[in-house]
């Protein structure tokens, strides 16, 4: 983006450049955080000093965090590409075209989206698991986070299992990982723009001078 030249400039100068490039951040920022805040917690589960609630968080977040990082690295690696232009696609070019490869690897070995999915509603109907979820969640993000009307809804699919619930489900995981990956980068206030950023998927931010300033402020 700062090397490559169109219409007599670095793309890079280009508005829609800039906010492909403030979102690549930010959803990687939120993988690593999200990742390494789950590690942490992995380490206190087998060491024995995790809550019922962290352990019951800990079991939704885990199969959550694994959906979202592969659809979001794909999407990233992809991005990444479009930025190169036609070279991206080239292997000799750039590691970029394996890492798409490698992303289906991850996105199917060890559950796929579906089965992921299917997890964790397994989780949520017979062990209860997401109301520690939300709980842990609310720790971080607060009340104003429209945590509650996400809880309420999961509850409702809850109470009527079946075809239309397990497809409202996997609408409501894309909130439910959103605010998993704000959860994770609130804690590192030096993260405050990727959070502000990706918490754009739940409300919609406007694109105003604000939105410019928030996109700049990701650049290198």
């Amino acid at each position: 983006a700062q090397h490559r030249q169109a219409f007599g400039q670095p793309i890079g100068r280009f508005a829609q450049v800039r906010e492909t490039l403030a979102w690549m951040r930010s959803d990687a920022a939120a993988a690593i955080a999200t990742t390494l805040w789950l590690a942490g917690l992995l380490e206190k589960i087998e060491a024995g000093t995790a809550t019922d609630v962290e352990a019951a968080f800990f079991r939704v977040a885990v199969n959550l965090n694994k959906l979202e990082t592969a659809l979001r690295a794909h999407d990233v690696v992809n991005q990444g590409i479009e930025v190169l232009g036609g070279n991206g696609a080239i292997e000799s070019f750039s590691i970029l075209p394996r890492l798409l490869r490698d992303n289906v690897v991850y996105e199917n070995w060890e559950g796929t989206h579906n089965v992921l999915r299917a997890q964790m509603l397994r989780d949520c109907s017979r062990l209860g698991v997401h109301q520690g979820f939300f709980d842990v969640l609310g720790v971080h993000l607060g009340e104003d986070a429209g945590l509650e009307g996400d809880r309420q809804a999961l509850d409702e699919i809850l109470a009527e299992p079946g075809d239309i619930s397990e497809l409202k489900f996997r609408r409501l995981c894309d909130r439910l990982a959103t605010h998993l990956s704000c959860a994770a980068l609130v804690q590192n206030p030096a993260l405050a723009a990727e959070a502000a950023l990706v918490r754009g998927r739940l409300r919609s931010i406007p694109v105003d001078a604000d939105y410019l300033r928030l996109i700049d402020s990701l650049q290198r």
